[in-house]
């Protein structure tokens, strides 16, 4: 009962949210004035390949959506605002553009102006620690003038900028297309942007999460939690844990620069509101992309049924140890062909993490974008610091909004899954004595970073 009660209050949130979005945020995605202004340019470095207003614009009338490897949920997200009227049946609710070295000098603090809807902005930004040098660099900062803004950009030395930019009532993502040879224009990778409050939203929640072990009862979760020893609440113990990123054939082959993908959903791990929050204290140090074992991943007999397992099979414990890596995350680019869930860990406090960065063609409703894979992996990446799901609880509300912490089992979409955790260290981090996933991993992430 208290599942299908959260669905019923879920969808009469929803329709709250949808009607309160413009009222919110500063500058609109879904207005029709807004029509042909561009979603998001840095000023005398993008060039607009599609129908938005713009004075590079260049028109891409011999392609279609397919030939460019358009993501099917964007598509008919984009539809369906024309069946509603809210766009004009000759727009898209994206942008597709190239950047022309958009951050030329890698120092650890940049600044540079950018438009959010034809209207002038600055972004100050910083970059954030790694010790690969691999030309790929990522920041994290604000934008000037936009309370409670953040923009994490992840960029390399081909001209691709991966990332993203929210505030109150708005997130927007730019992310590359999949690799075709019709996505390069000019040798530069087209880029596709877009807010993730155009794109349709599950029609019901979807189950993210596949543990290998069974969650524990409610009842005996919130009395570990309540006994917790939270001597490590400290702000300053920043723990380093060292994490070994794999992948595939079939992610390897789907993403041209897959490390860059990759390094940007680590990135958003990192970030102020998720690992890297005051009451958090995580920093996830990659210490290799590897994609060596890449055609051993695709062609293992559980790959498709199993992928945790295959995982397990092809980068042993032993390995991990003699790599030095406390925990291995394994970015899968096959849809698994069981069950539902779109990622996996282990155990609570173990060392493996699986999740899916395709969309699930079974039911039709993890995309498989940016944020759905964001989501995925800061919740499996969770469990292997011993955090939980949410013991049954469906959502936190804050205000008319629905907000969903990031450990909770169930996807219900881009607008609703936050990529925080649940805390009680501020009214604005959502949690309860028993509901408080940052105390969690506060307790174990010292045991988590000496697995080598």
């Amino acid at each position: 009962m208290k599942r299908e009660s959260s669905k019923l209050k879920f969808f009469a949130v929803c329709i709250l949210l949808l009607t309160a979005v413009i009222c919110i945020q500063p500058v609109s995605a879904d207005s029709l004035e807004n029509a042909n202004v561009p979603i998001f340019t840095i000023p005398e470095k993008t060039i607009m390949y599609d129908g938005k207003a713009c004075p590079e614009k260049v028109a891409l009338s011999t392609y279609t959506q397919s030939s460019l490897n358009i993501p099917e949920f964007i598509i008919e997200s984009s539809n369906a605002k024309k069946a509603s009227n809210e766009i004009r049946h000759d727009e898209e609710i994206y942008s597709l553009v190239t950047f022309n070295n958009p951050i030329p000098i890698r120092s650890d603090t940049v600044e540079f102006d950018i438009t959010l809807y034809g209207e002038e902005y600055t972004v100050n930004l910083e970059r954030m620690p790694e010790n690969i040098d691999d030309g790929i660099d990522s920041y994290l900062g604000t934008v000037e003038g936009i309370e409670n803004s953040e923009v994490i950009f992840t960029v390399n030395d081909k001209n691709l900028l991966i990332g993203s930019i929210s505030y109150p009532g708005e997130y927007l993502t730019i992310t590359s297309l999949d690799t075709n040879v019709e996505t390069r224009i000019s040798q530069n990778p087209l880029h596709i942007v877009y807010s993730e409050y155009d794109i349709l939203q599950p029609s019901e929640p979807v189950d993210i999460c596949g543990m290998l072990e069974p969650t524990v009862s409610e009842i005996l979760a919130s009395e570990s939690l309540m006994n917790l020893d939270d001597t490590s609440r400290a702000t300053n113990s920043l723990v380093t844990v060292d994490v070994l990123v794999v992948t595939d054939n079939a992610f390897f082959t789907l993403e041209d620069n897959w490390v860059t993908k990759a390094q940007s959903y680590i990135a958003a791990a990192n970030s102020a509101t998720s690992f890297g929050r005051e009451d958090v204290g995580v920093f996830l140090n990659v210490i290799s992309y590897d994609s060596s074992k890449r055609i051993e991943m695709s062609t293992h007999d559980t790959v498709l049924t199993n992928p945790l397992s295959t995982l397990m099979s092809i980068y042993p414990r032993s390995y991990l140890d003699s790599v030095n890596a406390d925990i291995c995350l394994y970015l899968g680019g096959h849809d698994r062909s069981t069950g539902t869930s779109q990622g996996q860990a282990y155990n609570f406090g173990d060392r493996y993490a699986w999740s899916q960065m395709v969309a699930d063609a079974s039911i039709g409703a993890y995309n498989g974008g940016d944020h759905a894979r964001k989501y995925c992996i800061i919740h499996e990446v969770g469990h292997c610091f011993n955090g939980r799901h949410e013991q049954g609880y469906a959502k936190w509300f804050s205000g008319s909004l629905i907000s969903n912490t990031v450990m909770i089992g169930e996807y219900y979409g881009s607008l609703f899954n936050l990529l925080e955790f649940s805390s009680t260290a501020s009214p604005s981090y959502l949690g309860d004595a028993t509901h408080d996933n940052a105390k969690m991993i506060r307790n174990y992430k010292v045991t988590a970073s000496q697995h080598t």
